[in-house]
């Protein structure tokens, strides 16, 4: 099966690089040992980007993850509706099928993906 690689979107500048498809890379960790039972990765993500640069992509994840987005115009297409969002914290997933997701201009996000079970153990969501 021949693999179809996305096209790579010259006009943005990850922070952190990007992988062989051009896809903006995250600065991804492991959480600190006496919070691994709760979290399982922290990530950051940095993109420099043209004034009305739309970059339209998708969420699908296995975790919960709550989002702290810090700058970008931002739009998912949830099962609520149609949310958009600048500055906000957000909470995410699990998902059951690709959410997706656009963000207009330059954009940093940070995140933390929690383990199976954590939201019940802290009594969140």
């Amino acid at each position: 099966m021949k693999r179809i690689r996305p096209a790579v979107d010259e006009a943005i500048r990850p922070v952190g690089g990007v992988s062989r498809d051009g896809q903006p890379i995250s600065y991804n960790r492991a959480p600190a040992p006496d919070l691994a039972p709760w979290i399982a990765r922290l990530y950051g993500t940095v993109v420099e980007a043209p004034d009305g640069h739309r970059l339209s992509c998708g969420l699908f994840n296995d975790a919960a993850v709550l989002r702290i987005q810090v700058r970008g115009d931002w739009e998912a297409h949830a099962v609520d509706g149609v949310l958009r969002h600048d500055r906000s914290a957000l909470f995410f997933g699990p998902h059951t099928r690709r959410m997706p997701v656009a963000v207009t201009g330059r954009f940093a996000s940070f995140g933390i993906a929690l383990r199976p079970g954590a939201c019940s153990a802290l009594k969140g969501p």
